[in-house]
């Protein structure tokens, strides 16, 4: 499933599986790939990021109220993706194909948040005004800047 994904991409999954693993939740949502995401300090994600005017902490703070921990003390290696986070996956790829891009990086994986009704991430995300149109647009021209 993850041999499209760039190195930035890989790392952001391996940050949200920490994450997921931080608040003992037996299962990796896109809340935990959104602070994956947030983690990355460099290549297009930021930019597109700072173009929304994003403010990092509290972005991050958001979520992070919302995500008490609730599982058991030790949690297994091998976390399964919320029925959401499999959706932002699924759709991560068919965002890179239609931006034609052989590979599936970070800012792949923030338009398919965008799209994924899930609840928390698509509220927050709504809530900054962060619109699914408007973050490929973006993503486009960041890219075509590079």
């Amino acid at each position: 499933m993850f041999d499209r994904f760039n190195k930035e991409a890989r790392k952001v999954m391996n940050v949200a599986r920490q994450e997921a693993i931080a608040r003992r939740h037996d299962f990796i949502g896109t809340e935990h790939i959104l602070l994956g995401l947030l983690q990355q300090q460099t290549g297009v994600l930021p930019t597109v990021l700072a173009s929304f005017r994003v403010d990092y902490s509290l972005l991050r703070k958001r979520i992070e109220e919302s995500l008490p921990p609730t599982g058991p003390a030790e949690i297994s290696m091998q976390l399964p993706f919320t029925p959401d986070a499999k959706r932002t996956l699924e759709l991560s790829m068919e965002e890179a194909n239609q931006l034609k891009h052989d590979y599936i990086g970070p800012e792949h994986l923030l338009i398919a948040l965008s799209r994924v009704n899930d609840g928390l991430v698509s509220r927050v995300l709504s809530d900054m005004n962060i619109k699914t149109d408007a973050i490929r647009n973006t993503v486009a021209s960041a890219l075509m800047g590079k």
